[in-house]
């Protein structure tokens, strides 16, 4: 009797992040990068451990003992882990949906992590952090200078700006979408306006009429993580708290809004948001 041997290749992380992000097709881009970024950083943090490359068996095996001793090896910021573990709880339900792999995964108990409510962000620090460098050589530079100017003025989301093409500049007006496809117009001033035109002046790469606004040093479009880590950049550079991120201007226009005697229903068509999104960010003020 001949003998029959599975010859399907072994399962490995790559290939199932792969097929995993072929069935989130109804996730955001940046969402879906989140949910890979996490498991790849999982992944590596358990090959340090397990002196091995990790498989998915390998996370489908973790108890609710090994997912406290992740989480109290991490030091990144309550949000980020917690984010990190919805991560791996819905990537083991895909093992389980669609390779009918089980494990200990399944029916473990996940730590609890609190994400406390930010506070404003000093207007001062939110202007450091978008103030321009001098540096008018640079076209990077320029960029960001643009970039941080229209975050500062109209709290604008990485989401959004990475969505951005040369299409959606019309005179005075941007066309913004935020991930889920929602469109709005928002206004330029001219400080905005002059910084988008002196970086396109400058980029080194065609700034096509149908192609991205915002571009990287090979000429693609910049992701919403590519557009967080500048701003991380900056913020170093500024010497400002790591509390300083790309939210806090958008929360802070909203506070604005609402001190000028904007209702909630007209700050959220601006901003792109539910009026009840808009009362989170009022009462977390």
């Amino acid at each position: 009797m001949a003998d029959i041997t599975d010859h399907r290749p072994p399962l490995t992380i790559t290939g199932t992040l792969a097929s995993w992000a072929d069935r989130l097709r109804d996730k955001s881009r940046s969402t879906v990068e989140c949910y890979l970024r996490d498991i790849r950083f999982v992944a590596d943090t358990m090959a340090s451990t397990l002196g091995r490359q990790a498989v998915p068996q390998d996370l489908m095996d973790l108890g609710t003992h090994d997912l406290a001793a992740l989480v109290a090896c991490w030091r990144d910021a309550p949000s980020t882990c917690r984010r990190r573990l919805v991560s791996i709880r819905r990537y083991g339900l895909m093992l389980a949906n669609t390779c009918g792999m089980t494990g200990p995964l399944l029916h473990a108990g996940f730590p609890r992590i609190d994400v406390r409510t930010e506070g404003p962000v000093l207007e001062a620090d939110l202007l450091a952090l978008a103030a321009p460098t001098g540096n008018r050589m640079d076209w990077t530079v320029l960029r960001d200078d643009a970039i941080l100017t229209l975050v500062m003025e109209r709290g604008l989301t990485t989401g959004e700006l990475n969505l951005i093409d040369c299409r959606h500049l019309t005179g005075p007006l941007l066309l913004v979408r935020n991930p889920s496809g929602k469109a709005r117009f928002v206004e330029l001033s001219a400080k905005a306006a002059e910084g988008i035109d002196a970086y396109r002046s400058r980029c080194p790469y065609p700034v096509a009429s149908e192609g991205a606004l915002w571009l990287n040093t090979l000429g693609g479009r910049m992701s919403p993580r590519s557009l967080q880590l500048m701003i991380r950049r900056r913020r170093a550079l500024a010497h400002l708290s790591p509390g300083v991120v790309a939210g806090s201007f958008r929360r802070h226009r909203i506070r604005s809004l609402a001190a000028s005697g904007m209702p909630p229903d007209r700050i959220a068509r601006q901003m792109g948001i539910g009026a009840g999104t808009v009362l989170v960010h009022l009462a977390a003020g």
